[in-house]
C-alpha cells in the first residue's frame, strides 16, 4: 500500500472515530450508567485520531517513499482492523440504542462487557500504530 493510501485510509477512520463519539455522547445521555465505560473508550478513541494525523496527507513524513513495502501492509492492516474495532462499537451502541425500554439492564448484562471487549482490541491496535508511528518519525 502506497503512503497516500495510507494517509486516505486513516482520514477515512478518523472520520469514523468521530462520528463514534458523538453516538457515544448521545447513548450516554440515554444510558447513565455506561458513562464510565465509554468515557474510556472517548478517551481511547481521541487518543487513536491524535495519532492518525501523524498519517495524514498534510502531516505525511516526507522520507514515506522510502517505507518498506512489509511495513506498508502492516499499517494498512492495523488500520483495517481499527476500522472494524469502531465499526464493531458502532454496531454494538446501535443494538444497545434498540432497546430502549431495557436499555440500563441491557447495558449491564450485555453491552458493558461487548465495549470492555472491544475497547481492549481497541488499545492494542492503537499502541500497534504509535510504535508503527515512532518508528516512521526515526
Amino acid at each position: 500500500m502506497d503512503p497516500l493510501s495510507i494517509a486516505v485510509a486513516s482520514v477515512s477512520l478518523s472520520v469514523g472515530i468521530t462520528t463514534l463519539i458523538k453516538s457515544i455522547s448521545s447513548f450516554v445521555s440515554l444510558v447513565r450508567d455506561s458513562r464510565k465505560d465509554l468515557d474510556l473508550v472517548s478517551r481511547e478513541l481521541q487518543s487513536l485520531n491524535i495519532a492518525l494525523g501523524f498519517l495524514s496527507p498534510e502531516n505525511a513524513n516526507p522520507n514515506a517513499l522510502s517505507i518498506p513495502p512489509t511495513l506498508s501492509e502492516q499499517i494498512a492492516g492495523n488500520l483495517a482492523r481499527l476500522n472494524d474495532v469502531v465499526d464493531q462499537l458502532t454496531a454494538c451502541l446501535v443494538k444497545q440504542r434498540e432497546k430502549r425500554l431495557s436499555s440500563k439492564i441491557h447495558w449491564v448484562i450485555s453491552g458493558r462487557d461487548e465495549v470492555a471487549r472491544l475497547r481492549n482490541s481497541l488499545e492494542v491496535h492503537k499502541s500497534t500504530l504509535d510504535i508503527v508511528i515512532e518508528v516512521l518519525a526515526l
